[in-house]
């Protein structure tokens, strides 16, 4: 392995505009996924996640096959990023013990200002206990973190050229700046956003009982650096406040009602 290349498993949301001309898609949950195997393609420091450390984590694709990565973040709630997902689309989302309908909406400033790179989705039903993540609502945070663990499927050769897709990988990266006049994060190390995990979660730690969902991966240069859309910024927050009072749905780390969240 060369350590000097990236490669965890994240989608450059550049790279996938086809995604958003699919109007239907089909969010699968973790538990329904293969665990795969690390490969002598895999470079880096990232390593195949243990999917039962990640059940709040759902993947998906859309007709043309480009996918993406999502986050159970409530009993009814689904975390993405824009680019992933058409504004207003409908698909299903599946667990081994349900299935249900699911529509998701843009932040109302995407895309004239990329770095709220965010979808929120409401189910028809309530999610099976996956152990939500909880968004983290605390820039205080980001100043006290050194790294941040990012989150995804996707590539498995260098480079991206094979735009893979269906292994969770986990890495970490050095946190390099923190949301000043965008909302984007910025990291870089030998993990880093690749074709296939646009949409995955970026955490304070691995630990279920503390960690924190940060960032939603939103972009990268499929080597070192990533652009990770904060749920710290104002924008963000005020949007996913209204979002969840207009549905009524509760989000972790938002609304202290909410239930089945880690932590």
């Amino acid at each position: 392995m060369q350590a000097t290349s990236h490669l965890l498993s994240f989608a450059f949301g550049l790279a996938l505009t086809s995604l958003c001309s699919a109007q239907e898609f089909k969010m699968n949950a973790v538990e329904l996924m293969p665990s795969g195997a690390a490969t002598g393609q895999v470079l880096g420091k990232a390593v195949p996640a243990k999917l039962s450390d990640w059940p709040a984590t759902f993947t998906f694709k859309n007709a043309a096959g480009a996918g993406c990565t999502a986050t159970a973040v409530g009993q009814r709630v689904i975390l993405t990023a824009a680019h992933c997902v058409t504004h207003g689309s409908i698909g299903t989302v599946a667990t081994k013990s349900t299935t249900a309908q699911v529509q998701c909406s843009h932040h109302p400033n995407y895309p004239a200002d990329i770095s709220n790179d965010f979808a929120l989705c409401v189910v028809s039903g309530t999610l099976p206990k996956l152990g939500y993540e909880q968004l983290n609502a605390d820039a205080a945070i980001l100043q006290e973190m050194p790294t941040v663990i990012l989150l995804g499927y996707g590539c498995l050769q260098p480079g991206g050229a094979d735009r893979n897709f269906g292994t969770l990988y986990q890495g970490a990266a050095d946190l390099i700046s923190v949301p000043k006049n965008d909302n984007f994060i910025l990291a870089s190390g030998d993990a880093a956003v690749c074709f296939g995990d646009s949409g995955g979660g970026a955490f304070s730690s691995t630990d279920p009982a503390s960690r924190r969902l940060i960032g939603v991966n939103s972009r990268g240069d499929i080597s070192r650096t990533s652009w990770l859309a904060s749920t710290t910024g104002s924008s963000f927050l005020q949007w996913a406040k209204q979002w969840s009072a207009e549905l009524g749905v509760m989000i972790c780390g938002l609304s202290t009602a909410a239930q089945g969240c880690n932590g």
